[in-house]
């Protein structure tokens, strides 16, 4: 009987033995290694790319309504210049209607005395000086010039003519104390005090008038003072 021959298997090494045992691990981790890899070169400088897109996209929309935002102020502001320029047409015209036609000295003279007395005053001196219209353009037209489309103003303005109208007034001065009353309690007024309302009544009275100057003379310590007072005003005319 033949001997049997012994069949010899080649053993693996001891690295295929730990390679199939931990094929799932050594598998997951060269997936995990693939896509860490594939995340880092191909998908992160895509979505920097994007986030970049976006951020460029909400800058232009934030553009885009701060640019209707100036957009509405810029129609909001020409709105309220076209009202201003109606409104200031609106005002020369009724300047014009409200200015007279002639110097109307007469009545000056009459207007101005006619105060003076209701405020304690004694008109010594008046005289009137026909001015050129510069002054109108100084006074009345003052801004026109410098804003376009107030041409129509400048117009008007410019069609002026001014008076300049020398007033001489005397008080006879009764030295008030400060916080002197009258008889019934009412604080007595000074002379000053008092110029001061006649200077507000021919405001009040006045169509259109302007005071260039005032001088007065100092108010005496002696009871029974007569002050003068000296005002230039300037009226106008078309």
């Amino acid at each position: 009987m033949t001997k049997d021959k012994e069949i010899k298997f080649e053993q693996p090494s001891e690295i295929l033995i730990l390679m199939n045992r931990y094929l799932m691990v050594i598998t997951a981790i060269i997936i995990i290694g693939i896509l860490s890899l594939g995340y880092f070169f191909l998908l992160a400088p895509k979505i920097e790319s994007i986030k970049e897109i976006e951020k460029k996209t909400s800058d232009i929309e934030e553009r885009k309504v701060l640019n209707e935002n100036l957009l509405t102020k810029i129609k909001e502001l020409q709105n309220q210049y076209d009202d201003l320029i109606s409104d200031r047409e609106g005002q020369l015209a009724y300047l014009m209607k409200v200015i007279p036609d002639d110097p109307q000295v007469a009545e000056l003279f009459v207007l101005t005395e006619r105060l003076a007395k209701q405020r304690g005053f004694e008109l010594l001196a008046i005289d009137v000086s026909e001015s050129a219209t510069t002054a109108a353009n100084n006074n009345v037209g003052n801004g026109a010039d410098s804003s376009d489309g107030l041409e129509g103003g400048t117009e008007i303005s410019s069609s002026l003519k001014s008076m300049t109208v020398h007033v001489s007034l005397s008080y006879e001065d009764i030295v008030v104390e400060d916080g002197e009353k009258s008889e019934d309690g009412v604080e007595k007024e000074t002379p000053y005090q008092i110029f001061k309302q006649y200077l507000v009544d021919l405001e009040n009275n006045l169509r259109l008038m302007d005071i260039q100057s005032v001088a007065f003379g100092a108010l005496e310590p002696d009871s029974g003072t007569v002050l003068t007072f000296n005002l230039d005003i300037i009226t106008y005319h078309k």
